[in-house]
């Protein structure tokens, strides 16, 4: 079964599994990672973003713009899931940062 297919959305309709974690395209995991990546350049990014995961918390929702709709049911591991995909593309971006040390980057990172 691909990812993008029609079929991949099916996979958001399952309950959690054992670990309280919602089974998600590799789509919803690229953008989190990204979304960590480029927050590392540009801070507002970052502060939105997480902003935004602890809003979903609070509230028991899931937010779906690709599928355009909202769903009832999160959980703290959903939500940490989710930060760690985010924390993974900021330690990525940290890497190439020190790699690369002379690569233009924005004045308001880390």
């Amino acid at each position: 079964m691909s990812y993008f297919s029609e079929e991949s959305n099916a996979i958001i309709d399952k309950p959690p599994n054992e670990f309280g974690v919602y089974k998600k395209p590799f789509q919803y995991v690229f953008i989190h990672f990204s979304v960590g990546f480029f927050s590392f350049y540009y801070l507002w990014i970052g502060v939105l973003f997480i902003i935004y995961q602890l809003a979903q918390f609070c509230l028991n929702k899931r937010f779906f713009f690709f599928q355009g709709r909202i769903e009832e049911g999160n959980s703290f591991l959903h939500t940490f899931s989710k930060l760690f995909e985010f924390f993974c593309g900021v330690l990525v971006a940290w890497i190439v940062h020190l790699v690369f040390p002379k690569f233009k980057l924005p004045k308001d990172r880390f």
